[in-house]
């Protein structure tokens, strides 16, 4: 099996910090963050049952 060789570049962003949040913006621009931090704590706390 041959495998792909390429390379992605991108322009260096004059903010990494503003680059950043553009990019979480987009991942987590539809998930209300509380809701989704809450969820995870009870699924620790129904973890230890077990």
């Amino acid at each position: 099996m041959r495998k792909k060789k390429e390379a992605i570049i991108f322009k260096k962003p004059e903010s990494f910090t503003e680059a950043l949040i553009e990019i979480g913006s987009k991942i987590w621009g539809d998930i209300n963050a509380e809701e989704y931090i809450n969820q995870e704590r009870n699924s620790w706390e129904n973890f230890s049952k077990f």
